[in-house]
């Protein structure tokens, strides 16, 4: 049975309601030089859930001692690392905190880009179990573009092919977006150790979910920028990001491929791979060899080297569309129990 979709404290319900059947649902706010703009991401947000979660990555602002200050008392919680462990491991801290008494858990960065207007529209999908997570998506509409730096959006265009090859899920856009939403039962099925801790800890939780067939959701969301500066350069992980993605993908295709399921995909990838491989080098040597002695390759080389080329690329464009159709479409949160604790 699909939950409810409400307002989070905006219908009459308060916190701690035992009547109430709607989903509990906590933000979770990864603290990290965010001092000028935290106060009021979290003033925004805690009336419109049931809790706030704080996590003071070692900010040298102590952004979290001002935010315990501010908000004593009241729904937010702070919880202060002891030592940097990056937005990947803010996150991981506040996921097994809120996981134990709450249903819905949303990231929400500190810096005031997320707007929590669009909070409804982002659990939705979650709520109503029609996906395990859901992530805003800025590339959905032209007009949602028009306050990002044209450099962001041709670096976070090739990020977003990047990570559609490594995690199977070819309908998403945007991945290194931080406005999103997992359901708390997914959460011990996730391994956290495995999860970059840095800024690729956006697309390294999305191939995490893919592992375990999760069902992922765009929600659109357009961008918002004002005057905090972004600490994620294209330029500078673009290449660091290309070798992950990379080795995710290895990852990906051994587990998902051979390990759980070796099937037809399977045998088009690994025919393809050695008939268009066999092909271009067979084809590449004979046509240096060519041009460096000046004789004439015979044609039955020629056409050797073409109809493996053409044949193993046809097996990989096979195996490439096998891969785009088999992204999850149920969502697995169905049919998992409750953490312990959840909904109390």
């Amino acid at each position: 049975m699909k939950r409810a979709l409400t307002k989070p404290l905006e219908y009459g319900d308060k916190e701690g309601s035992q009547a109430s059947s709607r989903p509990r649902i906590a933000i979770i706010i990864p603290c990290y030089r965010v001092r000028v703009h935290i106060e009021t991401v979290v003033a925004n947000v805690k009336d419109r859930v049931d809790h706030v979660f704080v996590v003071d990555d070692k900010c040298p602002e102590s952004s979290g001692a001002f935010v315990a200050e501010r908000f004593a008392g009241t729904n937010v919680t702070v919880i202060f690392h002891e030592t940097n462990q990056g937005v990947g491991g803010a996150m991981m801290t506040g996921y097994k905190a809120a996981a134990e008494n709450y249903d819905i858990l949303v990231k929400m960065d500190g810096d005031d880009q997320m707007d929590p207007q669009h909070l409804n529209e982002l659990i939705a999908p979650v709520v109503l179990q029609d996906a395990d997570y859901s992530k805003g998506n800025r590339f959905h509409a032209p007009s949602f573009l028009n306050q990002m730096p044209k450099i962001r959006i041709f670096g976070n265009a090739m990020l977003s092919f990047l990570n559609k090859m490594s995690s199977g899920y070819w309908k998403l856009m945007d991945p290194t977006n931080g406005y999103t939403c997992l359901d708390a039962k997914v959460v011990n099925m996730i391994d956290f150790d495995k999860i970059d801790r840095r800024f690729f800890f956006e697309s390294d939780m999305i191939f995490q979910l893919g592992l375990i067939r999760a069902v992922i959701i765009d929600v659109p969301i357009p961008a918002r920028y004002g005057d905090e500066v972004s600490n994620l350069s294209a330029r500078k992980v673009l290449v660091p990001f290309f070798r992950k993605h990379l080795t995710n993908f290895c990852s990906r295709f051994f587990y998902q491929y051979v390990l759980r399921d070796f099937n037809i995909a399977t045998i088009w990838t690994l025919f393809g791979v050695l008939m268009f491989g066999f092909g271009v080098v067979l084809g590449s040597t004979y046509l240096v060899r060519a041009f460096a002695t000046g004789e004439q390759t015979a044609l039955g080389i020629i056409m050797m080297s073409a109809i493996n080329v053409t044949i193993g690329l046809q097996f990989l464009l096979s195996a490439l569309a096998y891969d785009i159709n088999a992204e999850p479409s149920r969502a697995i949160a169905r049919y998992l129990h409750q953490p312990p604790g959840a909904g109390r």
